[in-house]
């Protein structure tokens, strides 16, 4: 994947390529999102680390991770983005942004239902600004030969699109208890499990290296054994090398182990960044108006996993906005309705929410 980006390939023809080959996605599904590519991309753990910001501090965190790519491929890959991305002066210094000129609000979680594809924002100046198939916008600015653009055919006015879906996503985050069990946890005090979670990363770091050391020479005495076995050709050797394999592949074993329980981590830590941050604002998300499209995007991409478009008719949409954990109709339940000391236990709901309006840009344009 990371080899195609870096030929010129854009997310969108790469996850056509997979599609072609009959890759599945981590999730198991024949057909990649764009979106999906592009956080592939963009995950550092592939580079050989990840990050977190410290709650109190503000100080980044830089942690390691066992590095996937090789050197040569993560220079070209840094080379590729920064010629797609610009440089902009500000009074913090230089910081990287994308090329596109506007951001929008739903660009990394809509995807279309006919292709998979992501979907764009376009914002025009004396016509309705909208959302469309990314591989409908670009059916007449492709080279790819034997391309297939989009069967969809009407585009999604853009503000109404913003405001049923942050709309939507504020009630169901509103009205659900499991997210407001998650927040009360996040906002006890934690110090003890932060501590905690920073020794054990240390710990589990620690393990990693000594283990890659054992496998190192673990594996240097392979090599001899069978340069030896060459040399002397002893039935004995192959015993020994039969052993040797099966202590490499236990060490194996053990530091996918650790990793994968690192990378775990660092998925909750960003998860408890972002309870903490929204927890305290929840109420006032709905009330401020000032509040920038890129925070609205913090929020809604810690909420929802992808919003699926179909287009139901000449005038109507159907949105599937499919929430990361189910946050849709769960109930809190009294073991006791007369005596709520008694404790209540949680009913989870459900992950997904349909909605069915008329958001095209001609249906707009007729209702005034």
């Amino acid at each position: 994947m990371f080899d195609r980006y870096n030929n010129g390939w854009s997310p969108d023809k790469i996850r056509m390529g997979l599609l072609e080959k009959g890759i599945l996605s981590p999730r198991g599904n024949g057909m990649w999102s764009e979106p999906s590519i592009r956080k592939v991309l963009s995950n550092t753990h592939y580079k050989g680390y990840w990050t977190y910001k410290d709650k109190k501090s503000g100080e980044v965190i830089h942690n390691k991770s066992p590095q996937i790519l090789s050197a040569t491929c993560i220079q070209m890959y840094d080379k590729v983005k920064k010629r797609r991305t610009r440089k902009v002066e500000n009074p913090n210094g230089l910081r990287e942004v994308s090329n596109q000129k506007h951001e929008y609000l739903l660009n990394n979680v809509l995807e279309c239902v006919g292709c998979g594809s992501g979907f764009v924002g376009n914002i025009k100046k004396n016509r309705s600004s909208n959302y469309g198939c990314r591989r409908k916008f670009n059916k007449y600015r492709t080279r790819e030969i034997n391309f297939e653009p989009c069967t969809q055919k009407r585009y999604l006015n853009l503000t109404k699109t913003d405001i049923v879906v942050w709309e939507a996503v504020l009630e169901v985050a509103e009205k659900s208890h499991l997210f407001k069990e998650m927040i009360k946890k996040e906002l006890l005090p934690s110090k003890n499990k932060k501590q905690e979670q920073k020794t054990e990363e240390k710990n589990i770091n620690n393990k990693i290296k000594k283990l890659n050391k054992q496998l190192t020479t673990l594996q240097s005495a392979i090599v001899g054994q069978e340069t030896q076995k060459v040399l002397v050709g002893s039935k004995n050797i192959d015993k020994v090398i039969e052993q040797l394999e099966k202590q490499r592949i236990s060490l194996e074993s053990e530091v996918e182990e650790l990793q994968s329980r690192l990378s775990k981590m660092s998925q909750n830590v960003k998860r408890d960044d972002w309870y903490n941050y929204f927890g305290k604002r929840i109420k006032k998300l709905r009330e401020d108006d000032g509040i920038s499209i890129s925070e609205k995007k913090r929020f809604l991409e810690g909420l929802v996993d992808k919003i699926v478009v179909t287009e139901k008719n000449n005038q109507e949409h159907t949105l599937k906005i499919m929430f990361r954990q189910s946050y849709v109709g769960d109930k809190l339940i009294y073991n006791d309705p007369d005596n709520k000391r008694k404790g209540y236990s949680l009913k989870d709901g459900k992950k997904v929410k349909t909605l069915t309006t008329s958001l095209s840009k001609k249906s707009l344009r007729n209702t005034g």
